[in-house]
């Protein structure tokens, strides 16, 4: 995505989840409807219109200036769940996500995030500033 095609909408500080709950209330939408991917795509509904990114420590939501409709696709659209800017926060994060206690989930040095010693999904530290967990692609 090129960024000269969008514009900027909303700017958020935090996560990726405080960006979801601010992208619902504008569209006045269900933010369980919201994905977004790591390739900085938004889908709303599996059909994509809309792009994020990080600027200087913000989570900013954009909008296209052209319009360009894609379908989500689980083998290609790895989806980020949480985000964080600490590990102790995005352990808290997973575990209310969850329905368990911090002490249940285990991060591994290989990318590897475990609840109860099952394999939930996957973790990593994107630009030296925030912690992602993700669902790989299929």
């Amino acid at each position: 995505m090129q960024p000269e095609q969008y514009k900027q909408i909303l700017l958020v500080g935090g996560s990726v989840q405080n960006l979801r709950h601010m992208i619902a209330q504008h569209l006045n939408i269900d933010s369980k409807t919201i994905k977004f991917t790591q390739t900085g795509e938004v889908f709303i509904n599996d059909i994509s219109a809309n792009c994020w990114g990080v600027h200087d420590g913000f989570f900013v939501y954009y909008e296209p200036t052209i319009a360009e409709h894609r379908t989500f696709d689980p083998a290609i659209h790895e989806i980020i769940l949480l985000t964080s800017y600490t590990t102790a926060e995005l352990k808290l994060m997973i575990a209310m996500n969850l329905g368990c206690s911090p002490d249940d989930v285990e991060f591994e040095d290989d990318g590897s995030v475990y609840v109860r010693g099952e394999y939930a999904l996957s973790w990593r530290l994107m630009d030296n500033k925030y912690f992602e967990y993700y669902a790989p692609v299929e």
